[in-house]
């Protein structure tokens, strides 16, 4: 569910780059900025705020709650799988997808772009990414991110530039593609039972809509597709009726992707 009204909250002492950032999410989530003024975030919610999202000098983080933790973006476990491609060992997802240098990616539930940013790795300068996020504070705190982290490793860092965040709701996304126009298409909803000992993920699914994948949205993302539809599963679960028959390749633990190939 989308916060009715949120606020930007600058930290103490901000410099002019940290309140461009704060003026940036303000514009794009549409809300406010205020300074902090000594208040906890807590406090700012006793206000009536129904969601905060805190700027540093170093990120963003967004709060639905002053009990739970926040939201930021960051780019997690993509660090190590672009390490493995860096060193020449195979990556589960650029397999299944079949990516090489030059390949366009859309990635319809973008999340935190750690996906993405291994798959904008992978096809380099000549390749493009694009993700949607339906959250339209995720894709503001995660666009920001994009453009505006540095981490260790220019390979990381590259990366996170060539990702194109968007906003919206993925179906309307891919209706509005042309067909063939993309040669893979990725789904990465949320599993129904978070993955033991995935505990970095617990901010996302607080944040995150939980909306599956229709049939329809698969149907559109087959016409967009010109090589392959891609959806990520758990391989101890049965996965929906529609993809059932789709080609799996295992991923590490307890993943894996069905993979849909056109002609």
């Amino acid at each position: 569910m989308t916060p009715e009204r949120p606020v930007v909250v600058l930290c103490p002492k901000p410099d002019d780059e940290t309140v461009s950032a704060a003026r940036f999410l303000a514009t794009e989530i549409g809300c406010p900025i205020q300074p902090r003024r000594g208040r906890t975030i807590a406090g700012v919610f006793r206000e009536g705020h129904d969601a905060v999202i805190g700027v540093s000098k170093t990120h963003a983080s967004f709060f639905i709650s002053s009990h739970e933790p926040p939201f930021l973006f960051h780019p997690g476990l993509a660090k190590n799988r672009i390490g493995s491609l860096l060193r020449g060992e195979p990556e589960t997802l650029t397999r299944a997808a079949g990516l090489v240098e030059g390949s366009t990616f859309f990635d319809a539930t973008l999340g935190r772009a750690t996906d993405a940013l291994v798959v904008a790795h992978a096809v380099g300068d000549s390749g493009r990414v694009v993700g949607v996020e339906a959250n339209p504070i995720v894709a503001a705190v995660v666009r920001l991110g994009l453009r505006r982290s540095v981490v260790p490793g220019k390979a990381v860092t590259a990366a996170m530039r060539r990702v194109e965040a968007r906003q919206g709701d993925h179906r309307d996304a891919l209706a509005a593609e042309a067909s063939d126009s993309w040669d893979v298409v990725y789904f990465d909803p949320f599993f129904e039972k978070q993955v033991r000992g995935s505990v970095d993920m617990t901010p996302l699914r607080l944040v995150g809509c939980h909306d599956g994948v229709s049939v329809g949205a698969l149907e559109e993302a087959q016409r967009v597709a010109r090589r392959c539809v891609v959806h990520k599963v758990r391989v101890d679960h049965d996965p929906p009726p529609a993809i059932q028959d789709w080609n799996l390749v295992r991923g590490k633990r307890r993943t894996g992707y069905l993979v849909w190939h056109k002609g």
